[in-house]
């Protein structure tokens, strides 16, 4: 079989993974607002499918300190279809809607590694303080 047909064969299995929805928002340099402060100009850069995996062993969860107080990030993965936008380091993922998880919706992610396998889909490091 070719390679081509393998790959597509793989994406569409992936994608038929993907039950959850999610938006993607990127968040452009600060400028003045005007009115003495700052604003950051935010823009969607997709809406649609994805997935969240559970959280695997190799991901790993922080316990850092800041100004005295202790806070959990989060490591895990999201996953979206090949070719749907171009993933950056600091774009927010919010979960719009999770078919297997009613925690799900409303949780944001932070993407902390852009690309993590490209192949069948894109697999997105993030991170979620709580």
């Amino acid at each position: 079989m070719p390679t081509s047909r393998v790959i597509a064969r793989g994406r569409r299995l992936a994608e038929s993974l993907m039950t959850d929805t999610c938006t993607v928002t990127r968040f452009g340099e600060k400028a003045a607002d005007g009115r003495g402060g700052t604003t950051r100009p935010a823009t969607v850069v997709y809406e649609g499918k994805c997935r969240i995996p559970p959280p695997t062993q190799s991901l790993t969860n922080l316990t850092p300190e800041a100004a005295g107080h202790e806070y959990t990030v989060l490591r895990l993965e999201v996953h979206f279809p090949v070719g749907t936008f171009a993933p950056m380091v600091g774009d927010v993922i919010t979960v719009l809607t999770a078919k297997h998880d009613p925690l799900l919706p409303g949780r944001v992610y932070r993407v902390v590694q852009p690309h993590h396998g490209a192949t069948t889909a894109y697999r997105l490091g993030v991170e979620e303080v709580l």
